[in-house]
C-alpha cells in the first residue's frame, strides 16, 4: 500500500525527453551491428533487450505524437507499423531467453526497417521507463506470464507510457491474434481511454474473445487498467475474460476508490516477478549469479539480499541511518573465491548505460569501490569489507578536502545539458509546498519565483551526487575515503536531476553538518580546483534540498516499519533544525528568502 503522504508531498517526477526520431533510428541501427559483438550470452542478451526498450520508447513517442494531433487512438498505419515491430523484437528476446538464440543485425533489422517507414519529420516527446529504470522489472517477465494464456489467442492492450512494450511481450508470449496500445488520460486517479469508432470496432469484433491489459503498476490508484477493462465491458466483454498483467501482485495505492479495488479484485491476474524469474530460475543461465560469474568467479555462497535497509547491518555504523526500503534499489552480496562483490541493479536500456559510464569514471578516478562491469542491469563492483563508516568528528579538514576534490571532479568532468534536471521555479514550488506541508504553515511562493527567475540562467547543470549523506561515505584503511552510492541519483525517479553543482554543496553542507567556516573552507577548496560556488545559487538550494529531503522522508516514514521509525523521524527534525538555523530574513520569516534578497523598503 502506497503512503497518503504521496498524494501531498512533492518528490518525484518523470523527465521528459525531445529526441529527433531518425537520431534514434540511427541509434538503434548502431546498437543492432553491435549484437554480435559480446562473447557471452548475457551480454548479447542484454543487448538485444536494451535495443527494445530503446525501440519501444521510440514508438510510444511515436504514436503518443500522433495521438496529440488527432485527440484518440486510431487504427492507423502509424500504430500497426509501431505494433508489428515490437512484436518482432519481443519474440526475439523471449527466444534469446528461452532458447540462448543468438541474435544477429538481420534479425532485427526488419523491425528497425519498419520504424524507420514512419513518416515523422518533427521532434518526439519520450520518456524512460520507470520500472526497466528503477525497479528491477524486465520485459522478459511478461513474456513468461503470458504462457498463461497460449492458445487462447487474445487481444493485447498495452496502456503507454511502457505498456506500448510490455503489451508487445505479452502478444509475443501469449501468441496473441492482435496487439495494440492506448493511451489512458483524464486525471491520475480517474483515467480513462480515448480511442477512435475504428478502434472501438475492432475491438467489439472479438467481444467473445480473451482480452490481455498490459501494464506497469498498479500504482496509486489503479485506475488506468481498470479504465481499459471498463471500456471493453461497455461492448458486452465477459468480465471473467479480460486479464491483468502488472508488475506486481499487490492491490492499488491510497487514491483507490473501493470500486478499482474491487475490479481489481475481481479480474484475473498473471504476474511474474524479478524473484521467480530470475532468483529461482529453473535454468541455471537465468539467474544472477551466472550473469556475472566472469567478472566474480563462481560463488561459494548463496547470494544475499542486501535491500531494504540490510546492507546496515554490513558496517559498524553509530546509529542506524534511515531508508526507504520500498524505494531501494535491489542489491546483492556475492562471495567467490576472489572475495566479495556487491550487485546492484542499475537500470535496463539506456539507463543502465549510462549509469556504467559514470560508475567506471568515478571508479578510475579512485572516489568509489573498484567497478568491474555491468551485466544485464547489474552494476557488479567489489566490496570493500575493510571500509567502515569514518568518524565524522574526526579530522574535519581532511574530510571537507576529500569533498572538495570530489565534486570539484563531477563539476568538471560530469556535465550535463540543461533539460535534465528540475527548473529553479520547479525547486522554488516544491520548496514552499513541501515545507508548508511538514510545518502547516503557508510559505510564500512568489519571492522563491523571482529568485529562481533571477538565478535559473547562472545554474550550470552537471551529473550531481545527490546523495551527500553521512552514510554514504566509507573510510579505508589507510585514511582514504570512498564514495559509495554515487551513480545514478541524478537520475533518479525524483524530480530532482542534474543541478548546479552548488547543489551538493547544500547537500554535503546540511548532511555532514558544516558549520559556516567549514562551509567557508569548502567553497574556498572547490576554488582552488577551479570550481567557484554561486552564493546566490547556494542560499536558494539550500533550503529547497531541505524540503525535498524532509518531503521524501515523510513518505518513507508511513510507508516503514515499526522499527525504522525513529531513524527517519530523527533525521527529519535534524533537517528541521537546520532549517531553522539558516540566516534568512526574518520579519517575516515565512517568505524563507535569504537577506541578500530582502525586499527593499517601500
Amino acid at each position: 500500500m502506497f503512503p497518503s503522504s504521496w498524494l501531498t508531498m512533492l518528490v518525484y517526477g518523470d523527465a521528459i525527453r525531445t529526441e529527433d526520431p531518425r537520431a534514434v533510428i540511427e541509434a538503434l541501427r548502431a546498437s543492432a551491428a553491435s549484437l554480435g559483438a559480446p562473447s557471452s550470452w548475457i551480454e548479447r542478451h542484454a543487448l538485444l533487450v536494451d535495443l527494445f526498450i530503446r525501440a519501444s520508447e521510440l514508438a510510444q513517442g511515436l504514436v503518443d505524437q500522433e495521438f496529440d494531433g488527432t485527440g484518440c487512438d486510431h487504427l492507423s498505419m502509424r500504430q500497426s507499423a509501431t505494433s508489428g515491430a515490437l512484436r518482432g523484437l519481443a519474440r526475439g528476446v523471449l527466444r534469446s531467453w528461452r532458447e540462448q538464440w543468438e541474435a544477429s543485425e538481420a534479425d532485427v533489422a526488419a523491425a528497425i526497417d519498419r520504424l524507420a517507414e514512419i513518416n515523422a519529420p518533427d521532434p518526439i516527446s519520450t520518456k524512460a521507463a520507470e520500472g526497466y529504470a528503477f525497479y528491477a522489472l524486465y520485459p522478459e517477465a511478461y513474456g513468461a506470464a503470458a504462457a498463461a494464456l497460449h492458445g487462447t489467442h487474445p487481444l493485447v492492450l498495452g496502456l503507454r507510457s511502457i505498456g506500448i512494450g510490455l503489451g508487445a511481450m505479452v502478444a509475443a508470449g501469449s501468441d496473441a491474434a492482435w496487439s495494440y496500445s492506448v493511451r489512458p488520460v483524464g486525471h491520475p486517479f480517474r483515467r480513462e481511454l480515448a480511442i477512435g469508432a475504428d478502434v472501438l470496432a475492432a475491438l467489439r469484433e472479438h467481444r467473445d474473445g480473451v482480452f490481455a491489459i498490459a501494464d506497469e503498476g498498479p500504482g496509486l490508484s489503479g485506475s488506468s487498467m481498470v479504465a481499459a477493462a471498463g471500456a471493453l465491458e461497455e461492448f458486452g466483454a465477459a468480465r471473467e475474460r479480460i486479464h491483468f498483467f502488472p508488475s506486481h501482485h499487490n492491490l492499488p495505492g491510497a487514491a483507490a476508490a473501493p470500486a478499482i479495488v474491487e475490479r481489481w479484485c475481481a479480474a484475473p491476474r498473471h504476474c511474474v516477478q524479478f524473484d521467480e524469474l530470475v532468483l529461482g530460475a529453473m535454468a541455471p543461465d537465468h539467474r544472477l549469479a551466472s550473469w556475472v560469474e566472469d567478472l566474480t568467479g563462481a560463488p561459494v555462497a548463496p547470494l544475499r539480499e542486501i535491500s531494504g535497509g540490510a546492507w546496515r547491518d554490513l558496517k559498524r555504523y553509530a546509529g542506524p541511518p534511515p531508508t526507504f526500503a520500498h524505494q531501494e534499489r535491489r542489491k546483492f552480496l556475492l562471495e567467490s573465491a576472489r572475495g566479495r562483490f556487491l550487485l546492484r541493479f542499475a537500470g535496463l536500456g539506456p539507463h543502465g548505460s549510462a549509469t556504467l559510464r559514470r560508475a567506471s569514471m568515478l571508479s578510475e578516478a579512485g572516489f568509489t569501490p573498484p567497478m568491474l562491469g555491468l551485466r544485464h542491469g547489474f552494476l557488479v563492483e567489489r566490496w570493500l569489507d575493510e571500509a567502515e563508516p569514518p568518524d565524522l568528528a574526526v579530522d574535519r579538514a581532511g574530510l571537507i578536502s576529500h569533498v572538495a576534490r570530489y565534486l570539484a571532479f563531477r563539476a568538471r568532468r560530469m556535465p550535463s545539458d540543461r533539460a535534465s534536471g528540475a527548473s529553479l521555479e520547479d525547486l522554488a514550488r516544491m520548496c514552499a509546498h513541501n515545507l508548508s506541508e511538514a510545518l502547516a504553515e503557508r510559505i510564500e511562493l512568489a519571492p522563491r519565483l523571482e529568485m529562481a527567475r533571477r538565478l535559473e540562467g547562472r545554474v550550470q547543470r552537471v551529473e550531481t551526487d545527490n546523495r551527500m549523506q553521512a552514510w554514504e561515505w566509507l573510510r579505508l584503511p589507510d585514511g582514504r575515503i570512498i564514495k559509495t552510492d554515487a551513480y545514478d541519483h541524478c537520475a533518479g525517479h525524483d524530480l530532482i536531476g542534474c543541478q548546479d553543482i552548488a547543489w551538493d554543496v547544500a547537500g554535503a553542507s546540511c548532511e555532514l553538518d558544516l558549520g559556516e567556516d567549514e562551509l567557508a573552507r569548502l567553497q574556498r577548496e572547490l576554488a582552488m580546483h577551479g570550481v567557484r560556488i554561486d552564493d546566490a545559487l547556494l542560499d536558494f538550494y539550500t533550503p529547497c534540498y531541505l524540503a525535498f529531503r524532509i518531503g521524501h522522508l515523510t513518505i518513507a516514514d508511513e510507508a516503514a516499519e515499526r522499527e525504522e521509525h525513529n531513524a527517519i523521524r530523527r533525521t527529519i527534525k535534524s533537517y528541521r533544525h537546520r532549517l531553522l538555523e539558516l540566516k534568512y530574513y526574518r520579519e517575516d520569516w515565512k517568505l524563507l528568502i535569504p537577506r541578500r534578497f530582502r525586499p527593499e523598503p517601500s
